[in-house]
This record gives structure tokens, C-alpha cells and sequence, in this order.
């Protein structure tokens, strides 16, 4: 994917999530996470995903960016290229400059030096704290 393609995708799925504080995981996601608990989520993560780019709103981002951007991914078909476009904006979500910064989560930064393979049992627990944070929704404000 291009650049501009990238830009372009970054700026489709911005502006598709209607509440600038919510990630697009989270908008996206919200109506299948509904009454889940996180070990539920972690045990269905793999068949979650998959419907989740099924959802109404994947699909309705999937339109905005087919007619946004060139790029529809390496398959030809129609389904495969929505598909495509709706997860290189979940993943651009996470790292909107890929490649600028290698072993970089969401701005948290995985060194070698800290993560090399004799502190890797401490470092897991870690990792997953930062990912779970970086795709949980943002607290509601108490009214």
C-alpha cells in the first residue's frame, strides 16, 4: 500500500468513527463485545475478528473506503477487497506509520534489550496490559 493510500485510509476511518476519543477497534467492535466478559473475548478473539469485519459498521467504512482509495489489497474479489481495506485500517489504526517505528505498539515500545529472550516471562504480562489497554473503549464519564 502506497503512502497516499495509507494517509488516505487513516483519514477515511477517522472520520467514519463519529466520537474522536473512541478507537476504530472500539467502534467497530462495540456491538459484539456487548455482555462479554474479557476472557470471553480472549477465548472467542479469532472468531471475533472474523465477524467483526462481517459487522454492519465494517462494511459500511468497507464503502466509504472503496470509493477513498486505490488500493483493495492483492485478491481481485470484491468481498476480499473490502475485507482488506477494513483491516489495513484496523491495523493502520494501530501503527499509522508502519516500519517508522519497529517493536512499537501504540506508541508503547517493545526494546530488545528489555524483551530479549531471558526477560521474556516477565515481559508477557506487559505486553498484553498494553494491548489491552491500547484497545479497550475509554472509560465513561460518571454523569
Amino acid at each position: 500500500m502506497s503512502e497516499a493510500d495509507r494517509l488516505r485510509v487513516l483519514m477515511v476511518s477517522q472520520a467514519f468513527v463519529p466520537d474522536p476519543e473512541q478507537s476504530l477497534f472500539g467502534y467497530l467492535a462495540d456491538p459484539l463485545l456487548a455482555g462479554k466478559s474479557t476472557e470471553d473475548i480472549r477465548a472467542e478473539a479469532d472468531l471475533l475478528m472474523i465477524r467483526l469485519i462481517a459487522t454492519r459498521r465494517a462494511q459500511q467504512l468497507a464503502g466509504q473506503l472503496q470509493r477513498g482509495v486505490q488500493w483493495h489489497g492483492s485478491d481481485t474479489s470484491a468481498a476480499s477487497s473490502r475485507s482488506a481495506l477494513v483491516w489495513a485500517a484496523l491495523i493502520l489504526s494501530l501503527d499509522p506509520t508502519p516500519g517508522a517505528r519497529p517493536a512499537t505498539f501504540t506508541a508503547w515500545t517493545g526494546r530488545p534489550a528489555t524483551f530479549g529472550p531471558n526477560r521474556w516471562p516477565s515481559c508477557v504480562g506487559n505486553w498484553r496490559a498494553a494491548c489491552d489497554s491500547a484497545l479497550a473503549p475509554p472509560p465513561s464519564p460518571l454523569i
